[in-house]
């Protein structure tokens, strides 16, 4: 997945004045995301597929007159869940697949090959417990974890209360809890301060 160090709303402004490079690095920073989030709410791979493509596909298209309020990441989960409702609506056909094969990989960064093997080993464990969630725990550990939303924004997206959010991330840190001390192991084995922030940014607290 490519990396992009300029702020959503940045990219955002270039897009606007029809920066196709721009509009790209936006693609590949919340593709695999939005699918994930997409399948989810729908349980169905194709229609996740479709309602993320049609996304990305209506904000070019509509680039210089869009009103966005709310902040672009949160917009853009909003898209993509109402594309999900209006195909659900309209039916299509099922092909489900594991929530993690579209957040597999999403903590790899492409910097230093220090931080590549360090977060390859770190995302192979912790996609390991994160698989043994219950599906909606592992929805909103990664909304809040990997993709930065707030419990308000999980709360509007899931269609659930802040407290259930709030409840699903208490289970979620206790249940990676045990398991802390020997991610934060390997982050440690790494040289290089980079390495290790990269590592540990989306850690919970001890």
């Amino acid at each position: 997945m490519t990396m992009n160090f300029l702020s959503d709303e940045h990219l955002l402004d270039s897009i606007r004045g029809g920066d196709a490079a721009a509009f790209r690095d936006l693609f590949y920073n919340y593709y695999e995301r939005l699918c994930g989030f997409a399948y989810a709410v729908s349980g169905r791979r194709d229609l996740a597929e479709e309602a993320v493509s049609k996304v990305f596909d209506e904000l070019w298209r509509r680039r210089t007159d869009l009103h966005i309020t709310t902040g672009l990441r949160a917009w853009l989960y909003t898209a993509v869940r109402n594309q999900v409702i209006d195909r659900l609506r309209a039916g299509s056909r099922m092909e489900t697949v594991p929530l993690s094969e579209y957040y597999s990989g999403q903590l790899v960064d492409h910097d230093s090959a220090p931080c590549r093997i360090m977060l390859a080993e770190i995302n192979s464990e912790v996609e390991r417990l994160i698989a043994a969630m219950p599906e909606q725990r592992q929805l909103v550990f990664r909304l809040a974890r990997f993709d930065g939303l707030r419990y308000r924004e999980i709360a509007e997206l899931l269609g659930i209360s802040e407290r259930t959010v709030q409840n699903h991330m208490v289970s979620a840190v206790r249940q990676l809890a045990p398991e802390l001390p020997r991610l934060r192991e390997i982050i440690a084995s790494y040289s290089g301060n980079a390495a290790r922030e990269r590592g540990m940014h989306w850690l919970p607290a001890s």
